[in-house]
This record gives C-alpha cells, structure tokens and sequence, in this order.
C-alpha cells in the first residue's frame, strides 16, 4: 500500500488530503498535526474580539480524518529525510511521498500562526484555544492606547478591528498604526491603500507612515526618525513571517531551503533536490499566502502525488516523472477589512470598497 505523510494540518494540509483522495482512494495517509482542529487563519485576526468568528474558524481534525481514512497522529516533527520523519520522543514515520504544509509564524502569538512549541497544552484542543483568543481580546479592549507596528494587510486589519470593536463595546482606545513604507498594504497600489488609510483615519485610527517604531531600553516605543514617543499600554507587532521548518535543515542537501528560509518548490510542488516531497502554503516559494490560489489547486496537487505514487509503485524513476501538472494562478486579488463593516478590494481592474467584508 502507498504511503502519504501529510505535516501540518491547516489549509494546506487539508487541501492535500482531500486533493489526494479524488484521485487515489486507496494510499495510506498520516496526517501529523499536535492540535486536534484546522484553523482558517484569516479568521484569526478578528477572532479575538469576535466570538462568532472565533469559533467559525476552528473545525475539528476528527471528521475530516474518518471522512477521507487518514490517521491522526497528534505529535512533532523534529526530522525529515527522503524516507521517513522522525517524532518527538524517537519515533518515525516512513513514507513513500511526503507533504509539508507547516505554514508560517508571526509575531503576534494569538494569531495561532507558528511551531506549535509557540502553544500552550491548552492551546491544542478547541476550547483552549477559544479560551486564549477570549483572554487576548479582552487584554487589547482593555488598553487605552494600543499600538500596531506593519502597515501591511495584516497590521491594516488588526489596527481596523481593534477600532471597531471598541467602539462596538463603548470603549474609548486610541490606536496608532505605523508603517514604515510610503503607503499600506505593499501589495495594492496606491489608489487602493489610499482608500484603506481614508477608512481607518474614518474609524479613528491615527496612521503614521515612513517610519519606524522601535523599544528602547525603558520600555518605552520611540519612532526612529522623528524621535516622538508613541504611547503604547499594548503593542502588536505584525512585521515579517517566517516559514515553520526548522525540521528541514537537514532535509534532501542543502538547496531545500532558499535564503531566506522558506521550502525552495518548483512548478509542481516538488521540493528541491526531492521528486517524493511536495509543499503547499505558505511555508513554501511555489504560492503566495493566499487561501484563494491554494484552494483551487487542490486538483493538481492531488494528481501530482497520485502520479508519483504510481511511478514508485511500478519501480519507476520519479526524477523522470511526465505529465506532472504545474501550479495555476489567477489574478492576484486582495481584500484588507478596515474593520467588522468596510474595506478595501484590490485586483488588477479595480479598487472597490462596495464588494467587502
């Protein structure tokens, strides 16, 4: 029986399996995957202070597991060759084709984005992570001055909800926003990120562009150029994310990585330098981090492991596989919310703020 491993059980992952299982009903798939739910993690930005949101972003391993025949096994990955993984503890996985969809980690913890070493035991199961985005909720509400460091599509929707939703519970926050480029969100022009900057200063969110916020030795947030302190009883920081594969260091030679740490793939999903491990998300160079481009190449991937698994099966060489089918991508579209009613829409015809949330 072919053998799937499958590591990371967020959008990613899911679409693997289910992406596999259209085609190739029999293999043998392990999903390894710490905590017992798949979270939606554009949710994550609002769930701390929307408990609707919160709980719509979380949906249970279980049933998608017994759904599609795939084993569960609720532990780390601290090694990967072209064979097998190794756990934590010692113990292994062999595999035949392997896929890595570990996403990436910011630095804003309660985004639930990051190595689950990030977690607490709690965090593992739903409740206690529903638990930990009530509890950060409340503690940024609570502010009275709360600072967002990135003007990128995240920063641009926390600052955004952070805004509305104390106004939602009467609370009177003063939110600052700061970028250091010329305007928000990089991946609009600048028609649209002015239209996203117009709606924030509408909900009350003062945005300082150029410039950048640093901690200095008291504590305090200072920007660089100006020298002016920003007042600041919370901060978020929402700069940068960084691919979750240390496992990997030591992985298929030294080109499985490009330079900046993210899983180095090819047209196919292919990892560099392997024909039996793929990735998917937004751990690797192949997509951007867009749920959209994932999802509709879920077909694709699932044919391309289906094929590779056959090739092996007939003892064949898989660095000679045909008829692999290569990654499609549509027109880049981006949606920044500008808080719980409004927003922006980017795509290459248009800015609208009509279409969203």
């Amino acid at each position: 029986m072919s053998r799937v491993l499958v590591i990371g059980g967020g959008v990613g992952g899911v679409s693997a399996i289910i992406g596999l299982r259209r085609v190739n009903k029999s293999a043998e798939i392990t999903l390894v995957e710490p905590k017992e739910y798949s979270e939606l993690v554009w949710g994550a930005y609002r769930a701390p202070f929307d408990e609707s949101v919160a709980k719509s972003s979380l949906c249970p391993l279980a049933p998608l597991c017994e759904k599609h025949n795939v084993k569960h096994v609720r532990k780390l990955v601290t090694e990967l060759t072209d064979e097998k993984a190794v756990l934590e503890h010692g113990e292994s996985i062999d595999f035949d084709v392997c896929v890595v969809a570990t996403g990436a980690t910011t630095q804003w913890p309660v985004l639930g984005r990051g190595p689950p070493q990030a977690y607490g035991a709690k965090d593992d199961t739903i409740e206690g992570r529903l638990q930990k985005l009530k509890e950060e909720g409340k503690r940024i509400l609570d502010a009275g001055t709360v600072l967002i460091v990135g003007g990128g599509l995240v920063g641009v929707e926390v600052a955004g909800d952070v805004a509305g939703y104390a106004k939602k519970a009467g609370k009177d926050i003063d939110v600052t926003l700061v970028h250091s480029g010329k305007h928000l969100c990089p991946e609009m022009d600048k028609e649209g990120a002015a239209m996203v900057k117009s709606q924030l200063e509408g909900h009350g969110v003062r945005v300082i562009l150029n410039e950048k916020a640093k901690q200095n030795k008291n504590g305090m947030w200072t920007l660089e150029t100006s020298g002016k302190t920003v007042k600041a009883e919370e901060v978020i920081l929402t700069v940068g994310m960084d691919a979750c594969n240390s496992f990997m260091k030591n992985c298929v030679g030294s080109n499985c990585l490009n330079d900046r740490g993210w899983v180095d793939t090819d047209e196919y999903f292919r990892v560099r330098g392997s024909s039996c491990i793929f990735s998917i998300g937004d751990c690797c160079t192949t997509l951007p981090n867009n749920a959209k481009d994932i999802m509709q190449n879920i077909q694709i991937i699932g044919h391309n492991i289906h094929l590779t698994l056959e090739t092996i099966a007939a003892g064949e060489d898989t660095d000679a596989i045909k008829n692999l089918k290569m990654v499609q991508l549509g027109p880049p579209v981006y949606v920044a919310t500008t808080g719980p009613y409004s927003g922006v829409m980017h795509s290459p015809l248009l800015n609208t703020k009509r279409i969203v949330p």
